[in-house]
């Protein structure tokens, strides 16, 4: 498969994660990952390491989502072993953390997800904070809504819409978990406020409880 093909697959994988098709999206990450691992020209070597990285994080994301937690954290050390930039690990530690956690395997998960927070101070936390708010304990959610208020009150100036929805759904989600079907639902319209294509916070809105 050449890499045009394998950058359309892509494409389509995350489209099916955004909609919340998990199990159609784990199928085709997984054949972009087969294809990339296959003998490649040198002047694409550079090219197809970032897009493996990339599709190991988004993969491991994904089947965290489906509670296949040990194939996750299988992806996410192949994608840490890649040489990740500080976004990259900050994606990858956060997605380890929510693996590690679904296992059972507690301390290792906070100590991935702070990795990610020391990784990059925007991205760390919020992917660490999201990741919290799907294993829903009193600890995880305390540690999620305070690095969501530690990033607007330190970068809040320079958030860009898309961060703020990110915020705003991560808060909106904190909301559900408490029993405040009222406020989460405020947040999540705020997230599509700032930003109307923000998958998740429209997810979130039809997975609420009808008033």
């Amino acid at each position: 498969m050449d890499l045009i093909r394998i950058r359309a697959l892509f494409q389509e994988a995350a489209q099916f994660a955004d909609r919340g098709d998990y199990e159609e999206s784990a199928e085709a990450y997984e054949r972009v990952a087969v294809a990339l691992r296959a003998p490649g020209s040198s002047e694409e070597s550079a090219e197809v390491a970032q897009l493996l990285r990339s599709t190991c994080f988004n993969l491991a994301q994904v089947l965290n989502k489906r509670g296949e937690f040990q194939k996750a954290l299988t992806y996410v050390e192949e994608g840490l072993n890649l040489s990740p930039t500080d976004l990259g690990r900050a994606i990858g530690q956060s997605a380890k953390g929510e693996a590690l956690y679904g296992l059972g395997q507690v301390e290792k998960a906070l100590t991935a997800f702070r990795d990610a927070v020391l990784a990059h101070p925007i991205v760390g936390p919020l992917n660490s904070a999201d990741s919290m708010t799907r294993l829903a304990s009193d600890e995880c959610l305390g540690l999620a809504e305070e690095w969501v208020e530690l990033v607007v009150k330190s970068f809040g100036s320079e958030l860009k819409p898309q961060s703020w929805a990110v915020v705003d759904t991560i808060r909106g989600r904190i909301a559900a978990h408490q029993g405040d079907y009222a406020t989460a639902r405020a947040q999540f319209e705020s997230a599509l406020r700032a930003d109307p294509d923000c998958s998740d916070a429209k997810l979130q809105l039809r997975l609420l409880p009808i008033r």
